[in-house]
Formats: structure tokens, sequence, C-alpha cells
């Protein structure tokens, strides 16, 4: 169920900004999967690290869905990753912080920074890793 919603999120999102029609269904999958990765990597670790092991994941199934479509992978990164973004987290240090308590509400804001510091870092790696694949010729990246 939970993977139904978060492929629903990822389509609304492709929805929202006003992606093809026809690639809904990639979009969809890509934020379904992404969270299914990070779900899996969260039993083993921290959520910080979950966020990039599962931004990774994406970052190769944009590619690969990019190749498949012959479009720029950003069509399939962006809803893709909404659903790891950390809101709920946001949206409870904010509520500590109205509620004055600010330990806890600095607790939960500092883990709101780094997983989306984690979340930038994985994008900030696809795309590097992505440029040099496409020099070299590697894999599926060459045309």
């Amino acid at each position: 169920m939970i993977y139904l919603c978060s492929f629903l999120v990822s389509g609304g999102v492709s929805v929202l900004n006003n992606i093809q029609r026809k690639y809904f269904l990639l979009c969809g999958l890509s934020g379904a999967l992404t969270y299914m990765a990070y779900l899996f990597f969260a039993k083993y670790t921290n959520e910080s690290v979950a966020s990039l092991l599962a931004c990774i994941i994406l970052a190769v199934i944009s590619q690969l869905f990019a190749k498949i479509a012959k479009v720029p992978s950003t069509i399939f990164t962006i809803p893709g990753i909404m659903p790891i973004v950390p809101g709920s987290l946001l949206f409870k240090a904010f509520n500590f912080l109205v509620e004055d308590q600010y330990s806890q509400a600095l607790s939960l804001g500092l883990q709101v920074m780094l997983v989306g510091f984690s979340i930038a870092i994985g994008l900030i790696l696809n795309e590097s890793i992505t440029y040099v694949l496409k020099k070299k010729n590697y894999f599926i990246f060459n045309k």
C-alpha cells in the first residue's frame, strides 16, 4: 500500500510539473522504487545514509528510464525524489519550536538538514558520475 502511495505522489508531482502523460508510469515507478530502496536501507542504517543510498538508486533508475524514453533524466529524478523528502520531520521540528521545546526542535531540525544534505550529495554524485561515464562511453550512457 505504501508503494502505491509513493507511486501516486511521484505521478502527481509529474502532473504538477507538466510532464507529458506518457511518462506518468515511469515517473511513478521511479518514486516507488526509490522509496522501496529507502525503506530497505533504513532498516540497516540511519535516515541520512538511507536517503543518500536511495538517491543514488534513483539516479541509476532515472538514467535508465531516460535512456529508454530518450528524454532528460531530470524528468524522472524530480518526481522520484519526492517520497524521500523529509517533510514530516520538518513539520515536527517546527511544531516543537512553536511549543517552546527547543531541544527537540533542534534535534529534528539537524536531522532534517542531514537528510536534505544527503539527498543533495546523492544528486551531485549522480550528475558527476553520469558525466564521467558519458565521456568515457561506458555502459548504457553511450550514444
